[in-house]
């Protein structure tokens, strides 16, 4: 089912904001088990009525023994106690079956970390893997600094590297896609609620034109009638998806052929890149500039961007030493 109505929305509301806060908070894991209690039955005086039911300490028992009370009312005790067995039953699927989603869910994160810039250590840490972090920054991040939140600065032997956020980011989108649409291996996060939007005649055509190339790159789009289109899922890793301006501002570049490239592969995909790319202007931690660095120094052709604009300078300590007369 993609939709589901809800009788009590208000108990499960409180079940879910209870988790939330308990696993933010770090407290211990609540009991699953559930009570029963033969006397709070549905009233015969109307079949849809619920029982009166006080709201326990678990969320877990009011959601699921509410349940059990709707289901259950009209069944022998006997065939009570098996359906209550069975619930309380639910504490070891419920605990699997969430272990099985973190890791599937790190497992596709991962799959772009070219998107992301999500750090092997950071999925280790969200994971529970990694070792505590120490409050002490390590000697490498000193290395690394970000200049009016747009080049980032890295001391090496003998002088500095200067790197251009958005090119250098850029060139690492472009490369891995690129090789994700020819292995066929990009993944897709899906949208809880698609997005419906409404193109002009030109922006469609645009879409109809590209439409194996997006899915290719990980988005789930679909007909919707007339000049629109749903979207369902965009690629791994994307963050400034910004509710499908993303897509939109895409297909304009493939209307005006903004984007550089000899065929319409290479356009789409340069377009791609430059869109999903961090920004001039965006802040980045020492991890994400350091994972920049690493990820950029590993592509093919690390010194330009797909229009063409160099990402890296460097500076000699003796051209700097020359500067300064000494």
């Amino acid at each position: 089912k993609l939709e589901v109505r809800i009788r009590n929305e208000h108990m499960i509301h409180e079940t879910v904001r209870r988790a939330i806060k308990d696993a933010l908070s770090g407290r211990s894991e609540h009991s699953f088990e559930v009570h029963y209690h033969p006397s709070e039955r549905v009233g015969a005086g109307d079949p849809h009525e619920s029982a009166h039911m006080e709201l326990p300490e678990n969320p877990m028992e009011s959601l699921f023994g509410g349940a059990l009370v709707k289901e259950t009312s009209d069944e022998e005790p006997s065939e009570r106690r098996d359906a209550e067995s069975n619930i309380i039953s639910l504490q070891s699927r419920i605990k699997d079956a969430a272990s099985l989603f973190m890791k599937k869910h790190l497992a596709e994160t991962d799959l772009a970390p070219q998107l992301s810039l999500r750090s092997r250590e950071e999925i280790d840490r969200m994971n529970g893997t990694a070792p505590p972090v120490s409050p002490k920054a390590s000697g490498d991040e000193g290395l690394f600094w970000q200049f009016n939140k747009s080049y980032i600065f890295i001391q090496v032997h003998g002088g500095l590297v200067i790197i251009d956020q958005h090119a250098a980011h850029e060139r690492i989108i472009y490369d891995s896609s690129r090789r994700n649409v020819e292995q066929a291996v990009a993944g897709s996060q899906q949208l809880l609620f698609p997005i419906h939007l409404e193109l002009s005649l030109s922006e469609l055509e645009a879409f109809q034109t590209s439409r194996d190339l997006f899915e290719k790159l990980g988005f789930v789009i679909e007909p919707f009638g007339g000049k629109s289109i749903l979207v369902r899922g965009y690629p791994q890793g994307l963050k400034n998806w910004g509710e499908g301006r993303l897509l939109l501002e895409i297909f304009d570049d493939i209307i005006q052929d903004k984007a550089p490239g000899n065929t319409h592969l290479e356009k789409v995909l340069a377009s791609f890149a430059c869109r999903s790319a961090v920004k001039a202007g965006q802040r980045l931690s020492p991890d994400e500039m350091k994972l920049l660095a690493d990820q950029l120094f590993a592509v093919e052709n690390p010194y330009s961007c797909p229009h063409g604009r160099p990402t890296i300078q460097r500076i000699s300590l003796s051209q700097l030493e020359k500067w300064f007369h000494r």
